[in-house]
């Protein structure tokens, strides 16, 4: 996907201002390290500058500078740069499209013009609450021969853990950011 793409992309998504500003950061980010793509890290360690995300952060007990000096060092470590002559806007990364365009669909349900900060936030945890079965995310599928798992210990024991999950972040969101 080139860059113009990705811009059209976000274009058509109605974004806060604060939202709007960190997935410039976030680009600013990549940019500044070579990075091919403006990855979910990127927009967690731009979301730890954005007003409405420290809100929730921090009511979550999130030790933002921690966060920020984890993500800064994973970031640092990727080796997907670009190098010489071939510097350009980095691209937006399959996964934070997909993060974007849940975001936009739980704020059309939810009748929101615009989509936040804490709607991107909820739409990050709530795309990896894949516990359930071993196809919900690639790492399920990676443990599941070595671990001689089967698809109904994923269903027993991930079932209870994203319910679990799903009223934790429901009742700390709501509890930090009236939606």
């Amino acid at each position: 996907m080139s860059a113009a793409d990705s811009s059209n992309i976000l274009n058509r998504l109605e974004l806060s201002y604060n939202l709007r500003g960190s997935l410039q950061r976030a680009a600013g980010y990549a940019y500044q390290q070579s990075h091919r793509e403006v990855t979910l890290e990127h927009l967690l360690l731009a979301l730890a500058e954005d007003r409405d995300a420290a809100v929730i952060l921090e009511a979550s007990n999130v030790d933002i500078s921690g966060l920020v000096t984890e993500v800064s060092d994973y970031l640092g470590r990727l080796d997907d740069r670009v190098v010489g002559e071939e510097a350009r806007q980095p691209t937006l990364g399959r996964d934070l499209i997909h993060i974007c365009q849940s975001a936009a669909a739980a704020a059309q349900k939810s009748q929101r013009r615009a989509i936040g900060s804490a709607l991107v936030l909820a739409a990050i945890v709530g795309c990896n609450l894949s516990f359930a079965t071993p196809m919900g995310y690639q790492t399920n599928v990676l443990i599941m021969q070595p671990g001689g798992y089967v698809f109904r210990d994923f269903v027993r024991v991930g079932g209870p853990l994203v319910l679990l999950m799903i009223a934790a972040f429901s009742f700390e969101l709501t509890r930090a950011y009236p939606i």
